[in-house]
């Protein structure tokens, strides 16, 4: 059975979308109430590319199980993500903005802080959408600029996905630059925007 949540008013908390003789309502929010469970189907979920910044031909994928920039192509199923907020909940982070896993659509692997100081690679971990690690959990930034966001973690805002030194002092983004977390430093190579995948 796959997993469900609920869906809130914005305006009142207290109410919750359900359904009644086949008409949708609003209604007291009861969590125990299957009229008000709901859930998203990975098969209808909306397929995504990331792309960054400093490489806006190169694409956020998946090779030899790490997470890296290649060439952007249509047919490498590796290159498509979802941005999947089952079982996140109310998981903010400190500002505010929701959480959710980004899950590689060709491995079904989401992508991975590993805990530590510092700079980090990104890794690639299991994704069971029944319960979810924090260390999957990632959340965007306010607009930067002609939609790109900044993609931090849930429980450090001040870590930002980063294209490894993939800034123009440095040679730029290529294929197979690697992805790590990096403290935010305001550069193209932390700028990344999602768009839809076909």
């Amino acid at each position: 059975m796959a997993s469900t949540f609920n869906i809130h008013s914005r305006k009142c908390d207290d109410l919750s979308l359900a359904t009644v003789d086949g008409d949708l309502i609003l209604t007291k929010a009861d969590p125990r109430d299957e009229r008000q469970a709901w859930y998203k189907d990975m098969e209808h979920a909306r397929p995504l590319r990331i792309l960054c910044q400093s490489g806006q031909d190169l694409s956020l994928t998946v090779r030899d199980g790490a997470a890296v920039l290649a060439r952007a192509d249509d047919k490498d199923q590796r290159q498509c993500w979802v941005q999947s907020f089952r079982n996140t909940g109310r998981v903010t982070d400190d500002e505010g903005h929701l959480a959710f896993a980004l899950v590689n659509w060709a491995t079904g692997k989401a992508l991975r802080r590993y805990s530590g100081s510092g700079s980090e690679l990104v890794g690639l971990a299991g994704h069971k959408p029944d319960s979810v690690d924090v260390a999957l959990l990632w959340t965007q930034s306010e607009d930067l600029g002609e939609g790109f966001n900044g993609l931090r973690s849930v429980s450090d805002v001040g870590f930002f996905l980063d294209a490894a030194k993939a800034v123009p002092d440095a040679g730029g983004a290529h294929d197979g630059t690697p992805i790590l977390v990096f403290p935010w430093n305001g550069g193209p190579n932390q700028k990344w925007k999602m768009v839809p995948f076909y």
